[in-house]
């Protein structure tokens, strides 16, 4: 017999975000156009303002959307400055434990390592002099 796992319940503005991040990728709403307004997305997904403005928050910290004061909201695509910015955040909450800074020591060691393991296995033979 198998265990059961508990459900997680998740808030409704997740359930709206998944939708809409489903319904970008899909090509329902492509980079450039407007998505709907919130009154009509909640019109659409039967909930509350702040469901859905819980849900493009995050849509824009994913970099799959653009909020605009005054203008409608449009999808586009994720630039590698949005996601570092995305990262930088939570990469500063995590530096600032004690785990967190042993993680990213081992990390570093772990990669100066292999740079060096690569360079003596790529390197020329001008380079090895």
């Amino acid at each position: 017999m198998f265990d059961k796992r508990p459900l997680k319940r998740k808030k409704l503005s997740e359930l709206v975000e998944e939708e809409l991040e489903f319904m970008i990728r899909k090509g329902i709403f492509q980079e450039g156009e407007h998505i709907p307004s919130e009154r009509t997305l909640m019109e659409m997904f039967k909930v509350g303002r702040p469901s859905v403005r819980e849900a493009l928050a995050t849509l824009r910290r994913k970099g799959l959307i653009e909020v605009n004061n005054g203008e409608r909201t449009k999808v586009c695509r994720p630039t590698p400055f949005t996601l570092i910015n995305e990262l930088s955040g939570i990469a500063r909450d995590y530096l600032a434990s004690d785990e967190g800074m042993q993680h990213f020591e081992q990390l570093r060691l772990f990669f100066e390592l292999m740079l060096v393991r690569y360079a003596s296995v790529y390197a020329n033979k001008e380079q090895k002099k």
